[in-house]
């Protein structure tokens, strides 16, 4: 037909008995087939509290099951120490929970970004260090959090990033991601994902929310508001999604789990223990993505921006627009009963 001007591209197959050359001609005479286009990554981010590494390995099996994800990511401090033959707190795998936790990740064929445990040095130093176990069972890359209360913990000197079959991925410890200038060295290798383990406790009075519980929701949406704006500040030379994953309330963090893209943010179902699976879009479809009514924004609406933000007026040409919010509304009974 006119229609089928284009070639179409042949899948291989595999067959006993034939040459290359016979094999080649089998399947192009048998079996085309147009390959897809590369398929999104899918990140679970996992809103829990501090685990056992029997409960993190629980919550996985449980919640990654059916989806095929490729990124797991947990909050940070999210598992405890195991007893261990080495020294406490050596990130080896000797280490009990790193080593079961490493081979349910090498049968499951995705990557986990345990937010970060406790490491402690020979020379007595002690790092709160993100730990990254790759689709092989083997640890990646062990990054130390470089904005740490010098009084108790070393700070790393590294920045945090690793490579993945989508791209590079950059991590951001906690209250790192407050500061601008953290983001700069993630930035330049051009990332297409950027991860937040936090643990964060939102700062309101127990006794207001108790006599008025409306305060606590429109904290716990502010907090995801607050987020969007720190994105929004820090990506206006680069766009790529930005994933945080923080603790429960009442668990050592705010609940304030969410995806943040240009078009879109994905927000956890509730401040409780809950899990989201999200495809995450890839950074050069953000701009597609985009609602109508995008714009540059005028000097006046830049004024008005730096006003209610809380910043300098913003120098350089700033776009923005209408986004949508996705909730998920998934119940976690499955992850009530492991917890």
């Amino acid at each position: 037909p006119a229609a089928s001007s284009q070639r179409p591209r042949w899948r291989p197959v595999a067959a006993e008995g034939l040459g290359q050359d016979g094999l080649r001609i089998k399947a192009q005479l048998s079996l085309p087939h147009c390959l897809p286009p590369a398929a999104a990554m899918r990140v679970l981010l996992c809103q829990t509290p501090k685990l056992t590494y029997v409960q993190a390995i629980e919550v996985l099996q449980r919640e990654s099951g059916g989806y095929g994800c490729d990124l797991v990511v947990f909050p940070e401090m999210a598992v405890e120490h195991p007893p261990q033959c080495t020294a406490q707190g050596d990130l080896t795998m000797e280490n009990v929970a790193l080593w079961m936790l490493s081979r349910f990740a090498c049968k499951r064929r995705f990557s986990i970004v345990l937010g970060s445990v406790i490491e402690k040095t020979p020379d007595s130093k002690v790092y709160n260090t993100c730990v990254v176990l790759n689709p092989q069972g083997e640890i990646q890359v062990l990054y130390r959090k470089q904005a740490v209360n010098w009084l108790i913990e070393s700070a790393g000197t590294e920045p945090g990033f690793f490579e993945t079959p989508f791209g590079c991925v950059g991590l951001l410890l906690g209250a790192e991601a407050e500061n601008e200038a953290m983001w700069a060295p993630i930035l330049a290798r051009r990332p297409c994902l950027i991860l937040n383990p936090a643990r964060a406790p939102v700062q309101i009075d127990t006794a207001l929310v108790r006599a008025h519980p409306e305060l606590q929701v429109a904290a716990w949406h502010e907090g995801f508001k607050r987020i969007e704006r720190l994105v929004d500040k820090c990506m206006r030379t680069y766009a790529c999604p930005f994933a945080r994953v923080d603790a429960p309330l009442r668990e050592g963090g705010a609940g304030n789990s969410l995806v943040v893209e240009k078009h879109r943010s994905v927000i956890a179902p509730s401040w409780g223990a809950s899990c989201i699976v999200v495809d995450v879009t890839s950074p050069g479809e953000l701009v597609s993505r985009r609602l109508p009514g995008w714009h540059q924004l005028t000097v006046e609406e830049c004024i008005e921006a730096a006003a209610n933000d809380g910043d300098e007026p913003m120098l350089e040409e700033v776009v923005r627009g209408p986004r949508y919010h996705l909730w998920t509304f998934k119940q976690p009974s499955a992850l009530a009963q492991v917890l």
